[in-house]
């Protein structure tokens, strides 16, 4: 399988630009491929691959399938990681495009981080995007992501682009009101600790996976709830109510540019 994928590289790419249009027709005007030489492309393919890309069934124009879209992302995700671990052994120091993935609590930090990117560093184009703490550590780990900010280190390694940003807390907040305001992890933590609640008294409890609908509420209706703090520069946690920010690197992170990464301050 793995030969035929790397025989099939340039029709995997083919399929990777037309999959933004509609349908073949669309894709070959902007493709630089005539249409019956972009329908032999996709037939080799299915034929090679045992897999249908085309939805034949429509009247008019065939439509992409959903394998489709899957196959093309899988290629420009390996295409991507390809380019950066040549970058990496060929001692390119030139990185334009940058994957970064944020734990929301910590997104001022990172935006702040990618506007030194933007501003100071080759960095053209910085993707930022975020992600709960297990999708985050599984996204990093498998090489989708060049850089994150995150409350621990992937995995039990120990990685050569590594630096600790500060410390942040969980805050108590108490204000007027008969709710009780959770995150997902919290929420599930305590069922499992707990079990759960019984009785006319027991809590109404809002739970969100996101940071901001929980501000918004706990703002808006009141209640109790655990929200994040500012990162603080200090590099030790003073309490255990208190947690370290790093910022980590993948491995084939030019070292020249994390060199500049380490003047970056917030």
């Amino acid at each position: 399988m793995q030969r035929l994928l790397s025989e099939l590289s340039w029709e995997l790419s083919v399929l990777s630009r037309s999959v933004r249009y509609p349908n073949l027709s669309s894709a070959a005007a902007h493709v630089a491929i005539s249409q019956p030489q972009l329908s032999r492309i996709i037939s080799r393919l299915e034929r090679e691959l045992g897999i249908s890309l085309l939805d034949r069934g429509s009247r008019r124009n065939s439509s992409w399938t959903p394998l489709a879209f899957r196959m093309a992302e899988c290629f420009v995700k390996s295409a991507r990681n390809l380019e950066s671990e040549i970058q990496h052994l060929i001692g390119k120091t030139q990185l334009s495009h940058v994957r970064i993935g944020s734990l929301e609590g910590l997104v001022p930090l990172a935006m702040n981080f990618v506007h030194h990117l933007l501003s100071s560093t080759t960095i053209k184009v910085a993707e930022l995007d975020v992600h709960d703490l297990n999708h985050l550590e599984e996204l990093f780990l498998k090489g989708e992501l060049n850089l994150i900010f995150t409350s621990r280190e992937p995995g039990k390694r120990k990685f050569r682009f590594s630096r600790v940003l500060g410390t942040q807390s969980l805050d108590k907040i108490e204000k007027p009101g008969s709710f009780e305001v959770l995150s997902s992890f919290e929420f599930g933590a305590g069922a499992l600790a707990e079990g759960p609640k019984q009785g006319a008294k027991a809590q109404r409890i809002l739970v969100s996976n996101s940071l901001a609908v929980r501000k918004n509420w706990l703002s808006t209706y009141g209640g109790k709830g655990m929200l994040p703090s500012e990162v603080r520069r200090s590099r030790n946690a003073s309490s255990s109510s208190e947690k370290i920010v790093f910022l980590v690197a993948a491995d084939i992170l030019p070292e020249s540019l994390w060199k500049e990464l380490t003047s970056f301050r917030f």
